[in-house]
């Protein structure tokens, strides 16, 4: 019976559907080319909680969708944005124990992908209490102010940002492209969410959202938020459109809250650290949220980011996220048709 990590390989589960099949590149797995096609295996439980890590992709730079089901429930889905294997983990699921039926099933394929699937992982169940919730014992006073950088994670820019952040002890809530989520930033994204930062949502391809149809703005949402999630366990709370060009078919179809910023033009190559810094040393005021970029290669945001801190602190700022700012000061996020630069005003 299992309580912790069994690996069992997909080309060896029970194949079912029409199309369904054994590869043996880019792994040796199994494809799932269509609505229904799955593969499954009889699982004794002695726990009823246990993570699932599943590696596979797409054979495009589409979605993938495999739903995980157990003993005939669906647990949740697991997406696969391009050809990289990579893994993906639903944590902490409920089910029942004994033996049960474990399935991997295609479910939304609109002929545009193949899932190719290599090893699902059971593992313990992990303790993870960060929901981007805030603690609100130690409430500060005074004024507050909320860093946030788009476009991440990146290889290396993130990492230095949150260098940074790490030495003057400050948190800030990071914007992510859905399709940068994966396996390989993971490890960044479990440093951001130790280091008391938040993560939310700024698209899955980047594109200018504001000209999709309602199934497009849908399905952005759904792909970044979902894979999150299954990367490190977070649901996310906070949107920020791609370009900060909205629409009403997003404001419509979005079930979280708009986020804008001030913007310091950090994501122009010929901006100046000095630039960056004196535009918002010279622009915040108390509930102000500040829009930067950790993207690749955006050295002069990580130059001038200690200047920023220290200037913000001189002017007696406190540091805090996006989620820690609507709630210290009173203000409910939920505001239909609303993009929030200050949750003042």
């Amino acid at each position: 019976m299992v309580s912790n990590g069994v690996k069992t390989e997909c080309e060896n589960m029970t194949l079912s559907g029409r199309y369904a099949g054994k590869i043996d590149s880019p792994f040796n797995g199994v494809a799932l080319y269509a609505n229904n096609d799955s593969v499954s295996f009889i699982q004794d439980f002695s726990e009823g909680t246990h993570d699932f890590i599943l590696k596979g992709c797409s054979n495009n730079s589409n979605m993938a969708k495999v739903d995980l089901v157990i003993g005939g429930e669906n647990k949740g889905t697991f997406y696969y944005g391009d050809g990289y294997p990579a893994e993906y983990t639903i944590e902490n699921v409920n089910h029942k124990t004994g033996k049960q039926k474990v399935e991997l099933i295609v479910n939304a394929d609109d002929g545009n992908w193949d899932a190719f699937l290599d090893c699902l992982v059971i593992s313990g169940k992990t303790s993870n209490s960060s929901d981007n919730e805030s603690n609100g014992s130690n409430k500060p006073n005074g004024k507050l102010v909320a860093l946030t950088f788009d476009d991440g994670p990146s290889e290396t820019t993130t990492a230095k940002v949150l260098d940074v952040l790490q030495k003057y002890d400050v948190p800030a809530t990071f914007f992510l492209i859905g399709r940068q989520v994966n396996s390989g930033t993971r490890e960044v994204m479990q440093r951001q969410i130790s280091q008391g930062c938040e993560l939310a949502c700024h698209s899955y391809t980047h594109e200018d959202m504001s000209k999709m149809s309602e199934t497009d703005v849908k399905n952005q949402i759904e792909w970044t938020t979902s894979a999150i999630y299954n990367t490190v366990g977070v649901n996310v709370k906070y949107f920020r459109a791609p370009y900060l060009s909205t629409s009403n078919t997003m404001f419509q179809n979005i079930n979280l809250s708009f986020i804008q910023g001030i913007d310091c033009g950090d994501w122009q190559s010929n901006v100046s650290a000095y630039d960056r810094a004196n535009t918002i040393l010279n622009n915040v005021s108390d509930g102000t949220i500040i829009l930067m970029h950790d993207f690749e290669g955006n050295d002069n945001t990580v130059q001038a980011l200690p200047t920023i801190i220290e200037g913000l602190k001189k002017q007696g700022y406190t540091f805090v996220t996006v989620s820690q700012l609507f709630e210290y000061k009173n203000v409910n996020p939920n505001v239909g048709y609303k993009v929030w630069s200050n949750v003042l005003n």
